[in-house]
Formats: C-alpha cells, structure tokens, sequence
C-alpha cells in the first residue's frame, strides 16, 4: 500500500473550491442545472437570502444543503487520507472536481464516494489508482482481511441527474416508470462488459456502481440482479388429459445474467473475472436529520478468486446457496428477492 497523504484539510470542499474557482463557476454564461446545484453547496450561499427560494421551503433547503457538504466534505477527507489528492493523480482529480463538466464531477466524486465506503465505514487501508489489465489504470487497491482485492468504479446514469437542495434526488418509486428498469439494467451490464475489460485475470476484483438513476437500486434490486444472475420467468404447465388439472406453475430467475452464462462450446462459467458488485447510493433521512447510504454487494458465486463479506458493515448481501446444481437466492435483509424493502411512508 502506499503511504497516505498526511495533510488532510479541515474542509475540503473549502480547500478545493478557493474563491478563484467559485468565481470562475459563476461566471459560466449557460451553466447546467448540475453546476447550478453544485455551486449552491460548494460556494458560499444563504436560501433564506435567495428569492428564487420560496419562504416555506428555506429550512429545508438550508438542511439539504448542510447535509450535503457533511457528505461531500467526508467523501474527500476520505480520499485526502489515501493519498488520492497526492502525486501523480491529484491535479487530474481536482480538476475533474472543480470543473463546470457534470459527468467529470459525479464521477470523481463517486470515486471518493467508494473510498470512503472502504475506508472510513469499513475500516479497510485504501491506496489509489493501481495498474489494471494491460497496463491500464484502476481506481484503487483495497486491503482486505485476507488479502488485496482491486476495484473500478462506474457511474451509470438515466439522464442528467445532479444534486439540488430544492428538491429530493429521486421520486417516490410508486411513482416511477417501470420502462426504467430495462433501461438500468442495459446500463449496469455495459458497465460489467467495460470493465471486466479493464480487470486482470488471476486477481480478485470488486466492480462498485454509484448508479444515477431515476429509480433507486436499493428499492428494485431487480436491477442488480437481472444483468448479474438472470431475468424473472414464469413456467405454465398444461395438461394433456383434460380431466387432470395441470401441475401448478413457478416462477424462477433464468440464468442469463453475467454471472450465470456458459460457453456454449466447452463449457464452464464466462465471467469468473469479477469477483463481486457492489451499489452504493445515498439519500436523505426523511426527517432531514441525516444523509444516509445503502449498500448491495452481490457476490459472484463462480469467481475465480472469490470474497469473503460476511464480515462486512452496513451493508445488505446477496446470499447465494447451491443445491443440486440450483442456485437458491436470497438478500440478507430478508428483503424481496427482485423488490427490495417496503419504503415508509
């Protein structure tokens, strides 16, 4: 592991974003609603001085607001303490951070999001930016208990998502489409061609998705495990006697996803690369008293250098037992299986 980047400012986020920069993000003639939203939290700003912010909805956003920097500034103290912001990566880092591009910022962001989740909430030594398969560039190295295990992160999107402290992330999941779902997990699955491209062999690896979707992954696992294990299928049956009622149907999930497929010619499972996914997404308490994260991990059952996670913190685990050649599936939250846990209120 390399040596960590000692000098870790108070509030990163401050040290970041000097006056210079805010006011060069200020002065963006046609900026997007996600620089928009960004500056709202980075630069100096007051919602009950702002008149495009209505009376009643003040508090709240003055809330968001505050909850967001905690995050952020935690995200990057995170990073600052592996040596992310260190020689040679850092100049890269903080300018994909500091500059107007929303793609560039959410990704980088993302990446200090992961390093938090290993670092600081699990409690792993991190380091930055290992070599990957052919000599290409992984996000970082993560010492696990029994060993080190490399990691990409991947920032999957629905549209133009950025953070607004007026308004919540994403919508009731009621309320929203299910043609989203197809979508999502199009996008997940490009994200696993991507990057079992840039893992190596022989290696354990640990693929995590900071999905930006319209539909939270935590509330539709679906989404995790359609591209990684299979689709959701129903099997009729009909009976030829008509007399005889026919045998009951069932449902089960076909093995079509990445972690289930076979070589047609020779046999044995496709992808043993990726050792597991993880998702994380975060949101804010309903109370606005906290931001909160969940986290999925979904183990590949026939890795070739596999992960122990049972020991892991906060997070929910895919469960996977094997049983006369059947995989039997379940979420260690008790949760649905394709759904996910009821959402209050």
């Amino acid at each position: 592991m390399a040596d960590k980047q000692r000098n870790v400012p108070d509030d990163p986020l401050d040290k970041l974003f000097t006056p210079e920069i805010v006011k060069r993000l200020q002065s963006e003639t046609n900026p997007s609603e996600g620089l928009v939203g960004r500056l709202h939290v980075v630069a100096p700003w007051n919602p009950y001085e702002d008149p495009k912010i209505h009376e009643s909805l003040q508090e709240k956003a003055y809330r968001k607001r505050e909850l967001v920097r905690s995050i952020w500034n935690g995200y990057l103290r995170s990073a600052w303490e592996c040596g992310f912001f260190g020689d040679p990566h850092g100049k890269e880092l903080r300018t994909r951070l500091t500059g107007k591009d929303d793609e560039n910022f959410r990704s980088a962001m993302d990446e200090c999001m992961t390093c938090w989740l290993f670092h600081s909430l699990q409690g792993f030594d991190v380091a930055p930016y290992p070599k990957g398969r052919k000599s290409g560039q992984l996000e970082m190295i993560v010492s696990l208990p029994d060993g080190d295990a490399f990691v990409e992160v991947k920032s999957p999107e629905d549209r133009q998502v950025h953070v607004s402290v007026e308004t919540p992330l994403s919508a009731d999941p009621s309320e929203r489409a299910e043609m989203f779902q197809k979508i999502d997990g199009a996008r997940l699955d490009g994200c696993f061609e991507e990057a079992s491209k840039q893992f190596d062999s022989g290696r354990r690896n640990i693929l995590v998705f900071c999905p930006h979707f319209d539909f939270d992954v935590w509330f539709d696992r679906n989404r995790m495990i359609e591209p990684l294990y299979g689709e959701w299928t129903y099997k009729f049956y009909v009976s030829e006697d008509p007399s005889v009622p026919p045998r009951e149907g069932e449902s089960y999930i076909a093995p079509v996803g990445r972690f289930t497929k076979y070589y047609s010619d020779r046999g044995g499972p496709r992808h043993t690369r990726i050792s597991l996914a993880v998702s994380i997404e975060w949101f804010f308490a309903k109370d606005l008293s906290s931001v909160e994260h969940n986290v999925i991990v979904v183990p590949n059952h026939y890795a070739a250098c596999p992960i122990d996670v049972s020991g892991w913190k906060d997070c929910v685990r895919l469960l996977i037992e094997e049983r006369n050649g059947t995989l039997l599936l379940s979420w260690s939250d008790g949760a649905d299986l394709m759904g996910g846990p009821e959402q209050e209120g």
